[in-house]
């Protein structure tokens, strides 16, 4: 599977900075039926945040969580499938490298 990601304005994702917040990213080369499961994490995660995608022609639109974007760790996007059989599997992986910044004011952040 030949997976690319694209950034809101439809720009390849190469990375993506501490604090940018409410990021939707474009998954294309993913089958999007069954709609997949996007697992999200960082090294510091003891569980991955679980987002469901939407779909967007043969494009899968989802929503990278803030709290993930908190800490300038590589964000991971397990992309998992459940077939209807009850099987189910990881069928791709991304990595979005986070780089570091300060944190910007109270009023930047929401609004």
């Amino acid at each position: 599977m030949n997976i690319t990601c694209s950034d809101s304005r439809g720009n390849a994702l190469t990375r993506l900075f501490q604090w940018d917040v409410n990021q939707v990213i474009t998954v294309s080369g993913v089958p999007t039926s069954p709609v997949p499961v996007f697992q999200f994490a960082n090294k510091q995660c003891g569980t991955t945040i679980s987002v469901t995608p939407t779909v967007s022609g043969s494009d899968l639109k989802v929503a990278i969580p803030n709290t993930l974007l908190e800490e300038p760790n590589p964000i991971f996007a397990f992309i998992y499938r459940t077939q209807s059989t009850g099987a189910a599997r990881t069928i791709g992986t991304i990595c979005i490298p986070v780089k570091p910044r300060i944190k910007p004011n109270n009023n930047t952040m929401n609004g």
